[in-house]
């Protein structure tokens, strides 16, 4: 016979026989836990090959097994047995800073979090098997975690809990440990104080594609005084259907990844305009709207950032991408590898900043990604401090007029001009002025820049209003916007005609020729001509230009070129000439800012 046969195996071996044949081969080994009994634990049959012959057959052999002969595994190895050592003391070990008092060893926020672990006597212990136990999961719970073996008390609801790890030792008695008191307090809320000067509560939105205006109501002091949010793709919705908030609550949302607008343009946008007052402090709540698609929405945002201004060029950033992210993780199943236990109650968020008049929040993703970034906000809270300084104190050099002037009074569909002003007295506290268009549908304009913005025809008055404590508003300047796609030429003095100069001098340059061709009633053609010694015809620079507008009161055309310069000229009322200035911004190429060049009409 050769190889090997395994008859069948017990847990327990405690000793072995060795068989040796007539030829001297080891026949056979087994191994049994009881040397007076038939039944062994395992049967090794060996065939002959190998060294199982014993090389001096000739020596007496071992004598019959009995208990008297037999050696245990012990005696064979050399050494003793390892008990078994169970723990006689176990005890928690708190592995975070945590917030306690007199009563209570942890205090929690519902979904926070404390990472814990137990220590134990005797350190030699191999028999450490215990069980954590939580007197109330209503409150608390324990989660075990499979990368570090610690666990983790998760605050869950509003209540007290008692937690402990118990271990059983040898003789069936259990070994427990104190009991670690925990508390979870009552949801979060935004703390009022008598330094508030702004409570806001929202009552809805108005706007549509992006451009909003959300209306709130200022509740400090009981005022209830009405005020307006701008933002861009912010609105107002209900709690209702949200897996954090109440029905009735009315919030402000965001959902940047949202697939309902399709732009390039990933973020949301909400400013606070306080005008002349300053604050230095800002508190909301604000939490997840649902748990939909939430480890999505960790992937999707890319910034959250509060900015803060006085005067809504400049601003001032504090990221807050990192502290919303941790608290979202919470119920997203990304926190310690556990899946969520239901979503966050919404968490308090102050941050306080240098005094300013403006506050700005831009939550931004990285793609569009459906539901899985949407954001409930309520409950916005802004004080002022000591340094804050509101513009209409008694001190103040008020506003007396504001005197509002812009490029000219006509402006295209599609077009931007931006209108400014002079503020009368120089040495005026407060220059800030709020910017408004009688007809929004008409004319657009940023109320802090004046940029605006012509979107369908008709006529409106822009004034600009002082944000000082007796509200100066300035002159109205009549804007007429118009829709024109061909040039205005009633008595076909311009299309197709061609006017050009010779030896145009243009400060320390020279052209040898200017040719300025209408080519049809949209488009015309500049032609630059240098005589080079070098070359046998003239070195000629053609420039693309596209007919913007036609101003009748002052008879002035428009045209913008392909290199962004910008070509305004007038036709004299016999047709034989065109008073013509080409320029890029404030650099006139072609002549200069009162006159320009004279080009005559081709024969």
């Amino acid at each position: 016979m050769s190889g090997l046969q395994f008859t069948y195996m017990t847990n327990i071996i405690s000793y072995i026989d060795i068989f040796v044949d007539d030829n001297g081969y080891i026949s056979k080994i087994r191994g049994f836990d009881d040397p007076n009994s038939d039944e062994y634990g395992f049967e090794v049959q060996l065939g002959t090959f190998g060294k199982t012959k014993m090389d001096n057959f000739g020596v007496e052999l071992p004598p019959e097994i009995s208990p008297t002969t037999i050696k245990t595994y012990v005696d064979m190895i050399g050494h003793e047995e390892i008990p078994d050592i169970y723990l006689t003391e176990v005890s928690i070990v708190i592995n975070e800073t945590v917030t306690s008092d007199d009563t209570y060893d942890i205090i929690l926020n519902p979904d926070d979090s404390v990472d814990i672990s137990f220590s134990y006597k005797p350190s030699n212990a191999n028999m450490k098997e215990v069980h954590w136990t939580s007197t109330n999961e209503n409150a608390a719970v324990l989660l075990a975690s499979e990368e570090s073996g610690h666990q983790y008390i998760r605050a869950v609801h509003p209540g007290e809990a008692e937690i402990y790890v118990s271990h059983t030792n040898g003789y069936n008695e259990p070994i427990t440990s104190k009991r670690i008191k925990v508390k979870v307090l009552e949801p979060q809320q935004v703390q009022h104080t008598e330094a508030d000067v702004y409570r806001f509560t929202f009552t809805g939105t108005e706007g549509t594609n992006g451009n909003n205006s959300i209306g709130a109501v200022n509740t400090v002091a009981g005022s209830n005084a009405p005020f307006t949010i701008k933002s861009w793709r912010m609105y107002t919705r209900t709690g209702e259907n949200s897996e954090h908030f109440a029905d009735d609550d009315i919030l402000l949302y965001s959902d940047p990844a949202s697939q309902n607008y399709f732009n390039t343009r990933f973020e949301d946008e909400v400013i606070f305009d306080f005008g002349s007052q300053q604050v230095s402090k800002m508190s909301f709540l604000y939490g997840l709207y649902w748990d939909n698609n939430a480890a999505q929405f960790l992937g999707n945002l890319e910034s959250a950032k509060i900015s803060t201004s006085n005067d809504g060029s400049s601003w001032d950033e504090i990221d807050v991408t990192e502290e919303m992210k941790a608290e979202f993780a919470k119920s997203t199943g990304v926190y310690d590898n556990h899946e969520s236990l239901g979503g966050i109650t919404p968490k308090v968020m102050t941050k306080e900043f240098e005094p300013a008049t403006m506050v700005k929040m831009v939550i931004k993703a990285k793609n569009i990604g459906g539901n899985g970034l949407a954001i409930g906000m309520k409950d916005f809270v802004f004080s002022s401090d000591e340094n804050c300084h509101n513009y209409d104190d008694v001190d103040a050099v008020p506003v007396t007029n504001i005197a509002v002037t812009a490029p000219k009074n006509k402006l295209k569909i599609g077009k931007a001009m931006k209108f400014t002003c002079d503020i009368t007295p120089d040495n005026a506290s407060n220059k800030v002025v709020r910017w408004k268009s009688s007809d929004v549908e008409v004319l657009s304009i940023d109320s802090r820049t004046g940029l605006a913005t012509g979107l369908k025809a008709g006529t409106v008055k822009v004034t600009a209003v002082s944000t000082s404590a007796n509200g100066v508003t300035s002159n109205e300047f009549e804007v007429t916007v118009y829709e024109q796609d061909e040039i205005y030429d009633p008595n076909n003095f311009l299309v197709y005609k061609t006017f050009s100069a010779d030896e145009v001098f243009n400060g320390t340059s020279k052209f040898d020729v200017v040719v300025f061709k209408v080519k049809n009633a949209t488009s015309a053609e500049l032609t630059l001509y240098v005589n080079l010694p070098s070359l046998p015809t003239p070195f000629e620079n053609k420039i693309d230009a596209a007919f913007e507008e036609f101003d009748a009161v002052n008879k002035i055309y428009f045209f913008s070129t392909s290199d962004d310069g910008t070509i305004k000229f007038r036709v004299a009322d016999d047709g034989s000439y065109v008073e013509l200035t080409y320029f890029k911004g404030d650099t006139y190429t072609l002549g200069s800012a009162d006159q320009g060049v004279i080009l005559r009409k081709a024969a």
